[in-house]
């Protein structure tokens, strides 16, 4: 049988996909470190205004509760733009998922395509076949004619 004529496309399809799950799970990855990022600056700035409260009834000079002030502002900030970061990530994720999405459909038109056109070899090579015996049974008959 004879090589799918389209297995150039075929390939070029799969290794598109193939990109595009690797893109995808590159950015899962993103994602998953930035939400480890954010959980751990929440805890430091729960942290923080705990220190911060329990320095309060103690009693704390201005100073230092300027100081504490700053440094909770600071790392409200900083939660604030990994929080941000998030966000570009689980888009950077769902149009990940589209590209796959995309890809595995056009590959799979192909193998669609790839599938019909073996049958189709397929079913010519079976005719050649029941053809030739034909006509070895056909010469056979003569022969004994």
């Amino acid at each position: 049988m004879s090589k799918f004529r389209l297995q150039n496309v075929l390939d070029y399809r799969q290794r598109l996909e193939d990109q595009a799950q690797q893109k995808l799970a590159e950015s899962l990855a993103h994602r998953q470190r930035l939400q480890q990022q954010r959980e751990a600056h929440r805890s430091e700035l729960d942290r923080l205004g705990q220190v911060m409260q329990q320095r309060q009834q103690e009693g704390i000079s201005v100073n230092d509760l300027m100081l504490y002030q700053t440094r909770v502002d600071h790392q409200a900030e900083v939660l604030n733009g990994v929080e941000l970061l998030l966000i570009d990530a689980e888009h950077q994720v769902e149009e990940c998922r589209k590209e796959v999405l995309t890809a595995s459909q056009d590959r799979e038109s192909m193998d669609k395509l790839k599938e019909k056109d073996l049958k189709k070899q397929a079913y010519k090579e079976k005719q050649r076949e029941t053809s030739q015996l034909d006509e070895v049974g056909a010469r056979g008959r003569t022969d004994h004619d």
